[in-house]
């Protein structure tokens, strides 16, 4: 089994975030530890063989672009470190920093090997399909995954909808389509 959907933090990120007001995230009393040891232990517990990792919300971005990039570039090159053969990534993306954004996602798949990207529903109140992001939207010829993993229910739920990893072109739509028609 592949867990599509699952989060790493360093240290440096969780300082980071906590430095922008973000204590709580999601909801939870604080930020967890997170270390490869536990989350190969929890892996092996549950019959995972390969977990694709990303940073969780709010992402990277907390108000300084050139501070979000060096951030990007750091969990990203993390994510990378570890072990292939039971770790992937999807790499972070500097979002709204668009230039920081397009630089990262050469870098992610040129240098980095990643997986593909993640791209929150929103980024600093911008969503995908604005017009400031016709840069990324240009550079989205690449194959690009998200890391929402359709639950085993996923056909009684949407019937009709193909469960597969998106495709270049879905992102271009998906980045392009004003947000009414994104339900």
């Amino acid at each position: 089994m592949i867990d599509l959907h699952a989060h790493f933090l360093l240290p440096e990120y969780v300082a980071a975030a906590e430095r922008a007001g973000h204590l709580r995230p999601d909801g939870l009393s604080r930020w967890p530890e997170w270390s490869v040891q536990q989350h190969l232990a929890a892996m092996d517990a549950s019959g995972i063989e390969k977990a694709v990792l990303s940073v969780p919300s709010p992402g990277v971005h907390f108000g300084e672009d050139f501070r979000a990039q060096v951030l990007a570039r750091r969990m990203n090159e993390a994510a990378a470190a570890l072990d292939h053969d039971r770790f992937g990534f999807f790499a972070s993306l500097p979002l709204p920093d668009v230039e920081g954004a397009v630089a990262e996602v050469d870098y992610a798949y040129d240098v980095l090997h990643a997986d593909g990207v993640v791209l929150l529903s929103n980024a600093g109140g911008l969503y995908p399909g604005d017009p400031s992001w016709e840069p990324l939207v240009a550079n989205a010829e690449r194959p690009v995954r998200d890391g929402a993993a359709a639950p085993d229910l996923a056909s009684a739920m949407a019937p009709g909808r193909a469960r597969r990893p998106p495709r270049s072109e879905d992102l271009r739509r998906a980045l392009t389509a004003p947000p009414e028609a994104w339900c």
